[in-house]
């Protein structure tokens, strides 16, 4: 499930990329890189925001002073919290929510940059198990030449 969904169509579009731009491995992993990283700027964006309004909530009178009544009882404090988030309209796990998300993505970009580089046959037959038929399996990426010549 975790080739179907994530590794093959990052690994395809890697090579997708590295044919468009005249088989240049190294610019299509920065624009594959850039491309993964523009996606994922809306959860980076919530997480974000939701770290600055935590910011915002810890900075208040209300919240010090909550942290100064209640230092010697954790869950009372935890309680107090709860409802000054409630307050405020601010939920604890939206933060996390993107980072979860983002996760696989990341993992999934290593390993299809990682299968992609095929340094072993054994690696380079793998890599045509993931590539789609659309593509064809010349564009796979193999120097060809060994010693100044061309095999």
């Amino acid at each position: 499930m975790w080739n179907t969904l994530i590794l093959e169509p990052m690994i395809n579009a890697l090579i997708y990329i590295y044919s468009l731009l005249g088989q240049n491995f190294g610019w299509a992993i920065i624009i594959f890189t850039a491309l993964v990283r523009l996606i994922t700027l809306p959860l980076t964006y919530q997480q974000m925001r939701s770290s600055m309004v935590m910011a915002e909530i810890q900075k208040s009178e209300k919240y010090q002073k909550m942290q100064k009544k209640y230092k010697d009882d954790r869950q009372k404090l935890a309680e107090e919290q709860m409802k000054l988030f409630r307050e405020v309209g601010y939920n604890p796990m939206s933060g996390c929510l993107g980072l979860i998300i983002q996760f696989p993505i990341i993992i999934g970009l290593y390993q299809a940059l990682i299968r992609s580089l095929a340094s072993t046959p054994a690696q380079l037959f793998d890599l045509s198990k993931h590539i789609y038929d659309f593509i064809p399996a010349g564009l796979i990426p193999l120097n060809s030449h060994f010693l100044w010549m061309n095999l």
